[in-house]
């Protein structure tokens, strides 16, 4: 047994020298390989679009039509062979184009052709990523009056309101732990809602979970299915998310942009996402597609995108595989998508902003405060050191201790984290 470990433990060695001109290897694919025959990793492209000078547009229809173009049609080219391959072999992948990337599933034998081609620069492993933390505080049902919530008024939401400004025609997109439409503040405001007999969930929800995430057993069945064509939350968080961005009704006023539309995506299996499922809810909100992933529109694309999601060190996340999300969300803001996202909960220090999304200049970065409108301690604080880019971050701090939203059972709750105070934000862009 030992001697079969020193050989595969010199063979990976060879390897690594052997490819380091050519293709760069994550630590944790060697590792993944070493223990089970069968991996799932995501081969990043070296050929890739560049947005950085900007798009020659002006309108948000036109950015969105020529970004999604471009990335289609350099994802087309530079996957060609690969994709050959990968058909020809009978191999499971799914091509990314919000990043050009190949999501690939193969025994080592595949691995070993793919870590040889030019067209790759990365190889990433499809590390599972876990949820923010987050406090919940069930409410006691006691007579209260239809008044806006606290964090709705400490950023003078109502105020706004007064001027006849509400979020009307504007779309915003939350991916999650998932959503469900059918609540009573949420249910009027989902895009997919015609009236009492006609919902149209297709452009307006998809489900990136597939399959069970690995740190289930098969045995535990997610309680919303997989490939879900209607909008299911396994988790809640989600659900209060985005009654914090749109709720309301008659007896519940909970949400920023109250006459605004949403869709969603779900990216997470009981709170744990993977690299591949964050990058395919990023791609459908640039180009949101039907069920089958065919025919993606640009045009119905969200104005802003809410992310109560974050990947720490610790969870997985490290300096190799960041690029992976941050072209994606580049390549979001490029398109005239507002990119929202959640700072993280791991305050109160200094350079406690360490993961991604957060960390990525491009993104809009969202630290809490509580209800004397000071930071929070648990609220996550700049400047960002993990990459040495030196960031300031978070770019805004809003409500985020004990806001008050809607569960997926239709039940009110007390949550508190980051992943609150960014739909107070999404949902001020939507104003």
């Amino acid at each position: 047994m030992l001697r079969i470990h020193l050989i595969l433990s010199l063979f990976f060695l060879f390897l690594i020298n052997s490819q380091a001109q050519q293709v760069k290897i994550e630590d944790a694919v060697y590792d993944a390989f070493g223990s089970t025959k069968t991996v799932e990793y995501i081969v990043y492209m070296r050929d890739r679009a560049d947005f950085s000078e900007g798009v020659p547009f002006h309108k948000k229809s036109d950015k969105a039509n020529f970004v999604y173009r471009t990335l289609v049609q350099k994802a087309e080219k530079s996957q060609k062979e690969i994709i050959d391959y990968l058909k020809a072999n009978n191999v499971f992948f799914q091509s990314f184009y919000v990043t050009n990337a190949i999501l690939i599933r193969s025994d080592i034998q595949t691995f070993l052709w793919i870590s040889k081609r030019e067209e790759a620069e990365w190889i990433f492993y499809n590390q599972p990523i876990k949820l923010l933390q987050y406090e919940a505080e069930k409410e006691t049902a006691l007579p209260r009056e239809v008044e806006p919530e606290w964090g709705l008024k400490m950023i003078q939401a109502d105020s706004v309101w007064k001027m006849g400004i509400r979020g009307k025609n504007v779309v915003i997109g939350g991916q999650d732990t998932g959503f469900s439409w059918e609540v009573s503040p949420l249910k009027n405001k989902y895009r997919g809602y015609v009236d009492s007999t006609t919902t149209e969930h297709r452009f307006n929800w998809y489900d990136a979970i597939h399959e069970s995430n690995p740190n289930y057993p098969d045995s535990l069945l997610n309680p919303c299915g997989f490939n879900s064509l209607v909008p299911c939350d396994d988790n809640n968080h989600g659900t209060h998310t985005m009654g914090t961005m749109v709720g309301e009704d008659e007896e519940n006023k909970i949400g920023v942009a109250p006459e605004a539309q949403w869709i969603a995506c779900r990216n997470m299996d009981r709170g744990w996402g993977k690299p591949s499922t964050y990058l395919e809810c990023f791609e459908w909100f640039l180009a949101p597609f039907d069920e089958n992933k065919e025919n993606p529109d640009p045009s119905k694309a969200p104005h802003v995108i809410n992310n109560s999601w974050y990947c720490s060190e610790e969870e997985g996340c490290n300096l190799s595989n960041f690029y992976l999300m941050r072209d994606a969300v580049k390549n979001l803001k490029a398109s005239g998508v507002v990119v929202v996202v959640s700072a993280g909960n791991s305050g109160s220090n200094c350079s406690t902003v360490t993961g991604p999304p957060a960390i990525f200049a491009e993104s809009f970065s969202v630290g809490a405060t509580n209800q004397s409108d000071t930071i929070a301690g648990f609220s996550s604080r700049g400047l960002v050191t993990i990459d040495s880019s030196f960031v300031m971050k978070p770019n805004v701090s809003a409500p985020g201790a004990r806001v008050r939203s809607v569960l997926r059972n239709g039940e009110f709750a007390n949550f508190s984290g980051t992943s609150m105070a960014g739909p107070h934000v999404a949902g001020l862009v939507a104003l």
